[in-house]
């Protein structure tokens, strides 16, 4: 049986109709997260209402952020997640409090803050912004190098060779060492030693739909010299719930993840199909 997670667009859109849902849909802390960060005076009402509708449909909500859901894809790497306590309280005083300023004076003094959730919401979609732009100006001056050296028609091969990595194996692969070489690094940090090799065969497919749509998703930006937009990054991480079940497909809006992923839908389609629940 499909079963379907709602991303935070589709956990907004859908909220009064979550329990009518519930045992075919699940979600996870990242949705709590992007409520919770995103959250102002204007939205506070909203955004409250959809986080209340939720925690009382029962739906099922996968509480690791994706820095774990990766450590579990890689079972040699461990990790101690403080943080998910930190976003279970910060629901709780949301749903207890009357307005943002008595949200924001009941958690300001908490290591994980509001604040702390919404910088961290930054540092992801910037770092992800700086690192490709870097990796594009590295292209850009590599196919320059080419053009210069050998001309035009050997600069349009090296391109067309970028873009046909998209549904090569070699692209995955190269998108499996990067988080591999990350989480090492993070294991390195506290004190520990650990191997890279290591790390990259010890990994059990089981972010599979992540894996193949990230892939894609960083040889298209690469081919065109595109940067990615400001939720991009965390866009993509909805997809690590899907595991590797084919069979899951994730309920957004979001252009970009329709383009990227076959398993997923949009809001209007998931609609048409829960009228015959």
């Amino acid at each position: 049986m499909m079963r379907y997670y709602l991303d935070t667009v589709a956990i907004r859109k859908l909220s009064r109709e979550l329990n009518g849902i519930k045992d075919r849909c699940y979600t996870s802390a990242l949705c709590i997260f992007e409520l919770i960060s995103g959250i102002n005076q204007k939205e506070f009402s909203a955004r409250k209402k959809a986080l209340e509708n939720l925690f009382n449909s029962g739906i099922q909500i996968i509480w690791e952020l994706p820095e774990a859901m990766k450590t579990y894809a890689f079972p040699l790497v461990e990790i101690q997640e403080s943080r998910t306590p930190g976003l279970k309280m910060l629901s709780n005083h949301l749903l207890k409090s009357a307005d943002i300023d008595e949200f924001i004076s009941n958690t300001r003094d908490h290591i994980y803050s509001q604040d702390f959730f919404n910088e961290l919401d930054g540092i992801y979609s910037s770092g992800f912004i700086t690192a490709t732009s870097r990796g594009n100006q590295t292209l850009k001056e590599i196919f320059q190098q080419i053009r210069e050296k050998d001309g035009e028609v050997f600069e349009k091969i090296a391109k067309d060779y970028l873009r046909s990595l998209a549904t090569d194996p070699i692209n995955r692969q190269i998108t499996i060492s990067a988080i591999a070489n990350n989480l090492a690094a993070g294991v390195r940090k506290s004190g520990d030693q650990i191997e890279v090799t290591e790390v990259i065969e010890s990994y059990n497919g089981s972010i599979d739909v992540f894996i193949d749509a990230f892939s894609l998703y960083t040889i298209q930006k690469s081919a065109l010299f595109n940067s990615p937009s400001k939720n991009d990054f965390v866009d993509l991480h909805h997809l690590l719930y899907l595991g590797n079940e084919q069979k899951d497909c994730i309920v957004t809006d979001d252009k970009m993840i329709l383009e990227i992923t076959p398993y997923s839908i949009s809001i209007d389609g998931f609609k048409n199909i829960i009228a015959n629940f």
